[in-house]
This record gives C-alpha cells, sequence and structure tokens, in this order.
C-alpha cells in the first residue's frame, strides 16, 4: 500500500510551519477542526501548545488517531 505525503503551510499565533502528512491524516484533522468548529490552524495551536517534546506532526497524527479510537 502507498501512501502519499502533502506538505501544507500552518499558522500557528507565533509563527507560520510547514508539515508534511499523509492525506489520510489530512482529511482526517481537517474532519475533525470541522466537527468542533474550528480551523485547522486553530486545531494545530492548540496540539502545539500541549505537544511537549514531541514533533508538531507526531502530535497531530497521534491526535488523529487518539480522537477516532475514543469514538
Amino acid at each position: 500500500m502507498k501512501t502519499t505525503k502533502t506538505a501544507r503551510s500552518v499558522r500557528l499565533p507565533d509563527r507560520r510551519t510547514t508539515i508534511e502528512l499523509e492525506d489520510e491524516f489530512w482529511d482526517a484533522l481537517y474532519e475533525i477542526a470541522g466537527r468542533q468548529n474550528i480551523g485547522l490552524d486553530e486545531l494545530a495551536g492548540r496540539l502545539d501548545k500541549r505537544r511537549g517534546d514531541n514533533t508538531l506532526t507526531t502530535a497531530l497524527r497521534v491526535y488523529a488517531i487518539s480522537y477516532y479510537r475514543s469514538a
């Protein structure tokens, strides 16, 4: 199974950054943000604040998986 990664720019409160994720993760994160009535930038900003030593990319992947596992 081959997956495609896409890089997208995300605007955080203190900076702009580019994140590369598999398309399935982008789809999931946009869906999650929509269910919470927020934009992807806000979701990423919230996760950036509490990610600890993890990269933002890792925090986004883990959040998406955790969100759907708890559903």
